[in-house]
C-alpha cells in the first residue's frame, strides 16, 4: 500500500461506505510527504465518483503511475450533453458548499487551504422533459437548492432539486418561465413570465405572485440583501429598484446615450446591497460593470463580458468566449486584483446581441451549475427549389436571410451584423461593423440595406450601401424598431415599433402609423 492505510476508514461497514459514497480521498502526499505530485493526481482520478472521471484504460492509470500521462487535472474534463439534454453538471464544492469558491481562492493567490479539487455530480431532468438550451439555472446562497427550466414539447416549466436529495419538484405557475433567481434565504424564486415578473415558493407549495408588471421579453433580475429588487425591464432599457410586491420602481441606472451606452443585462446586488454589478451593452460591445446603488461611483471590471456573480470570500466569476474565470475582487472598492484564472470550460452558449453567453449560475458559497453541450450549433444554409431539391449554399452564413439582387445574392445577420453572401462567387463578405445590428433587409434593387441599428443609443433603424459608406439614421426614439420590408419601388420602410417597456408594438413606415395594426409584442410576426 501507498501509504499505509486504506482510504476510507469507520467504526462499521456502514461507515465506511457512507463515506464512500459522500466524502473525497485525501491525497496520499497528506500522509506520506515524499509522495509526488502526479501520483497524487493519478490515484485521485482514480478513485474518482463518477466512472467517466476516472483513467480510460489500465495503460492511462499505469502511465500516470509512472509520471507518463500527458494530461493530469484534479478537476477533469468538464462534462457534455446535447441540445435538449436531460443533463444539467453541477460543480458541487467538497464537504458541502464551500470548496469551489475556495478553490478559485487558491488559484488566485489566497491562503485558504483546500481538500481536493471540486465535485462535479449531474442533475437529470424529468422523464419526456429536457433542458431548455440557453436558459441559465439558478443557485441559492447556501448552496443547496438548483431551480432550472426543462421543455416537453410546447410546455416548458421550471423544478427546484435539492442537491441532497434525488426528488425535482415542478414549481406551480411557473409556465414559459425565463431566467429564474433566488431571494437572499432561497424560500422563493422569481422568474419572468407573461413580460411580468413573479414570485414562487421554492418548496412549490403556493402559487405564483406578482412583483411587477410591464416587462420586456428579456427581464433580468437579482434580489438584494435588503428584500428589494434590481431588474431590467429590458435589455434596451436601464435598471431599477422595487421595494417589494407592488411597489412603484424607482431608477438605479440609466444608460449614457450620448457616452455610447445602450442596454443591461444581468444585474446582481453585491452583499451589503450597497452596490451591484451588471452587464452594460455600449456602442463597441458589452463590459462588465460595479456601479454604487449610493453614488455615481462606476468601474467597469472586465471588458467583453456580459454576467458576473461574486462568490465569497472575495472573488468574481465571469462568462466570457465560452470560458469562466475567477478574479479577486473587492466588493467594498470595486476593484479586481490580480490575474483572471479558468475555473470551467463549455462550448454551449446563447447569444446575446453578439457576444455568447455561458449559461451558468453561481451560490455566494460556491456551487457551480452550469449546462455545457458539445453539439454543433452550426447553421446551414441551403436551397430549396420548387421539386424539393436541397442544394448546400454555405455552412455558419448567418441568420434571417434574404435574396437581393435579382436573386444573385443573400443578405444575412450574423454576429450582430450583416454580411452579404455572393451565391455565383461562394464569397461571404460582411457589409457592417460597430454597434449591434440586426435584421438587415435588402432594397429592391440590392444597393441598399436597412437594419436595426445600436449605433444612435436605441434599435433604431438605419439605411447603408451594400458597396460600403456611412449610414443614415431613418427613424429615432427610445423603442426597438425591426424592418419588415421596402415598398415595391424602394421609397419607404414598412417595420415594426416595439415598447420595451409594455411589449405594445404597432406597424410603421417612416411616413407615418398604420393604425390597423398594433397589438401585443406576444402576437407579433
Amino acid at each position: 500500500m501507498l501509504v499505509g492505510e486504506p482510504p476510507f476508514t469507520g467504526p462499521t461497514a456502514q461507515a465506511i461506505v457512507a463515506k464512500v459514497m459522500t466524502e473525497r480521498p485525501d491525497p496520499p502526499s497528506r500522509l506520506r510527504d515524499t509522495v509526488p505530485d502526479y501520483l497524487d493526481l493519478a490515484v485521485e482520478r482514480a478513485l474518482a465518483k463518477l466512472p467517466a472521471d476516472r483513467w480510460p484504460s489500465a495503460a492511462a492509470f499505469s502511465a500516470a503511475l509512472a509520471g507518463a500521462a500527458p494530461t493530469l487535472s484534479r478537476s477533469g474534463p468538464p462534462r457534455s450533453a446535447t441540445r435538449g439534454s436531460r443533463i444539467l453538471s453541477v460543480g458541487l464544492a467538497a464537504l458541502g458548499v464551500a470548496s469551489l469558491a475556495f478553490a478559485a481562492w487558491t488559484r488566485l493567490g489566497g491562503q485558504r487551504p483546500v481538500a481536493g479539487g471540486p465535485i462535479r455530480l449531474e442533475i437529470t431532468a424529468p422523464d419526456g422533459w429536457a433542458f431548455a438550451n440557453g436558459v441559465a439555472p439558478a443557485v441559492s446562497r447556501d448552496g443547496r437548492l438548483v431551480v432550472f427550466r426543462a421543455d416537453s414539447g410546447q410546455a416548458s416549466r421550471l423544478f427546484v432539486r435539492p442537491l441532497d436529495s434525488y426528488v425535482v419538484t415542478p414549481l406551480p405557475g411557473t409556465d414559459q418561465a425565463f431566467d429564474p433567481f433566488f431571494s437572499p434565504d432561497g424560500a422563493w424564486v422569481g422568474f419572468n413570465a407573461g413580460q411580468t415578473l413573479k414570485k414562487v415558493r421554492s418548496d412549490g407549495s403556493r402559487t405564483p405572485e406578482e412583483i411587477t408588471a410591464a416587462v420586456g421579453q428579456f427581464t433580468y433580475a437579482t434580489w438584494a440583501d435588503d428584500g428589494s429588487l434590481i431588474y431590467s425591464p429590458d435589455v434596451s432599457q436601464g435598471l431599477f429598484r422595487i421595494a417589494g410586491t407592488g411597489a412603484r420602481p424607482e431608477s438605479v441606472f440609466v444608460p449614457r446615450r450620448g457616452d455610447g451606452e445602450i442596454g443591461t443585462a444581468f444585474p446582481e446586488v453585491l452583499p451589503g446591497s450597497q452596490a451591484m454589478i451588471f452587464g452594460l451593452l455600449t456602442v463597441t460591445g458589452w463590459k462588465l460593470i460595479a456601479r454604487s446603488l449610493k453614488s455615481d461611483q462606476q468601474v467597469t471590471l472586465v471588458d467583453g463580458a456580459m454576467k458576473g456573480r461574486y462568490l465569497d470570500p472575495g472573488v468574481l466569476v465571469y462568462a466570457k468566449n465560452d470560458q469562466l474565470y475567477a478574479v479577486r475582487f473587492d466588493s467594498d472598492r470595486l476593484a479586481v486584483a490580480g490575474t483572471p484564472r479558468s475555473i470551467e470550460q463549455a462550448a454551449g452558449a446563447s447569444s446575446l446581441a453578439g457576444l455568447k453567453d455561458l449559461p451558468f449560475a453561481a451560490s455566494r458559497s460556491g456551487t457551480l451549475a452550469f449546462l455545457p453541450t458539445t453539439e454543433d450549433l452550426t447553421i446551414r444554409l441551403v436551397l430549396l427549389s420548387r421539386t424539393g431539391a436541397n442544394t448546400p449554399v454555405s455552412e455558419g452564413f448567418g441568420q434571417r436571410p434574404r435574396f437581393a439582387a435579382g436573386g444573385a445574392m443573400l443578405i444575412a445577420e450574423d454576429s450582430a451584423q450583416a454580411w452579404s453572401y455572393d451565391l455565383a462567387r461562394g464569397t461571404r463578405t460582411r457589409l457592417t461593423s460597430g454597434p449591434p445590428r440586426f435584421v438587415p433587409v435588402p432594397s429592391p434593387d440590392g444597393a441598399s440595406i436597412a437594419i436595426s441599428s445600436y449605433e444612435a443609443g436605441a434599435a433604431n433603424l438605419v439605411v447603408m450601401p451594400v458597396a460600403g459608406g456611412a449610414g443614415r439614421r431613418v427613424t429615432d426614439g427610445r423603442n426597438r424598431q425591426y424592418v419588415g420590408s421596402w415598398c415595391p419601388d424602394g421609397s419607404c420602410l414598412i417595420y415594426v415599433d416595439v415598447d420595451p417597456t409594455s411589449g405594445e408594438w404597432r406597424c410603421d413606415t417612416v411616413a407615418g402609423t398604420i393604425s390597423s395594426l398594433s397589438g401585443s409584442m406576444n402576437n407579433a410576426s
